[in-house]
């Protein structure tokens, strides 16, 4: 089993994290771009059951473009998003792929929101784009 470990920039929020993640991704929304300062969010959603918090942090919640809630928790001291939690996926937690170390990742499975990519942005060959995000499974 992957061991992986995650910190915000001053080390006092970690996490450790054993598995496989679920899903690899990165999303140009407004609201990454915002949350992140950057260009998009590249991050992974691993099992929640797998994952351990350790240290402070803060949240801020807001709505997605579903309607349902994901809040994110920051460090209180450096102020680095560190990981979140979205109701649209109860049993995960999302995790900056910039605050992981360990073994590498794959390389993400999908680019959401490429209508808000800027037109500079490469992404690799052969990933599916989605102009928004991800379209709803059939009920």
């Amino acid at each position: 089993m992957s061991l992986r470990t995650a910190s915000c920039a001053c080390s006092q929020l970690k996490l450790s994290i054993s598995g496989e993640p679920e899903i690899v991704a990165i999303c140009s929304c407004e609201q990454c771009q915002r949350r992140t300062g950057s260009v998009y969010s590249a991050h992974a959603f691993f099992p929640r059951d797998g994952v351990t918090i350790k240290g402070d942090h803060r949240t801020f919640t807001r709505d997605s473009d579903s309607g349902k809630k994901v809040t994110f928790h920051f460090c209180p001291h450096c102020a680095s998003s560190v990981f979140w939690e979205a109701e649209k996926r109860p049993t995960a937690l999302g995790i900056a792929l910039g605050a992981l170390s360990g073994p590498e990742l794959p390389l993400p499975i999908a680019a959401l929101y490429v209508q808000k990519k800027l037109d500079w942005v490469p992404l690799p060959e052969g990933m599916p784009v989605f102009e928004q995000g991800v379209p709803a499974k059939p009920e």
